[in-house]
């Protein structure tokens, strides 16, 4: 079973407010900056399946209909499966005549008709079987799996709030080592991105200012 790990990265920066004074363009008061981070790790409850059919032929009408007989062939066994018409879509469909070139030549290879469809499965345990039938239908290419969650934004803001958390935690152990105290945020710099590598989401935030009593 694949886990989709939601990480975030939040960096607190904290200024001391005994020197508060009018703001100018060079700011010389002592700061502290502290890095929180947090994971949240997350059944994926979503897999979005990419499949490609490529036929072809000198006759342009045979190679339309040898992909749309797999095409039709796939969508049997898709059913089969229980996946509703709502869950299949078409992504991309293209009909090109393909040349090669021979001592300048441009020799007919024929035309090649390339219809990629992708397929949103809800039942994971589906996914095996769901692919091997596609698969023996005639179906050429998987281009891509893409483990989801549906709530990934539940869980991206419990890890912000987590990683916040831990970053005022050490702010407040470092303020204290000095003898000081930290006040509210002043300043909130965020960045988020985002990885898919083998099913798992990696996301990250960075960015905030505070103040030190």
């Amino acid at each position: 079973m694949k886990t989709i790990i939601v990480t975030t990265f939040l960096t607190l920066l904290a200024i001391n407010l005994i020197q508060a004074q009018q703001i100018q363009s060079f700011d010389d008061r002592p700061k502290i900056t502290v890095n929180g981070e947090a994971v949240v790790r997350v059944q994926p409850d979503q897999i979005i399946i990419t499949f490609g059919i490529e036929t072809w032929d000198n006759n342009i009408m045979i190679a339309k209909q040898e992909n749309n007989d797999i095409m039709k062939k796939a969508i049997v066994v898709i059913k089969e499966a229980g996946i509703e018409d709502k869950e299949i879509q078409t992504d991309y469909l293209s009909i090109e005549p393909r040349y090669e070139n021979n001592y300048n030549k441009r020799v007919f290879l024929g035309y090649f008709v390339r219809n990629t469809f992708v397929v949103t499965l809800s039942e994971l345990d589906k996914v095996e079987n769901l692919v091997t039938g596609i698969l023996q239908s005639g179906v050429n290419y998987i281009h891509n799996i893409n483990f989801q969650t549906t709530e990934f934004k539940k869980y991206r803001e419990q890890a912000r709030d987590l990683a916040l958390n831990a970053a005022k935690e050490k702010a407040e152990k470092m303020a204290g080592a000095l003898g000081q105290l930290i006040g509210n945020p002043i300043q909130i710099r965020a960045k988020v991105t985002a990885d898919l590598i083998f099913g798992i989401i990696q996301a990250g935030m960075a960015g905030a200012m505070v103040d030190l009593m």
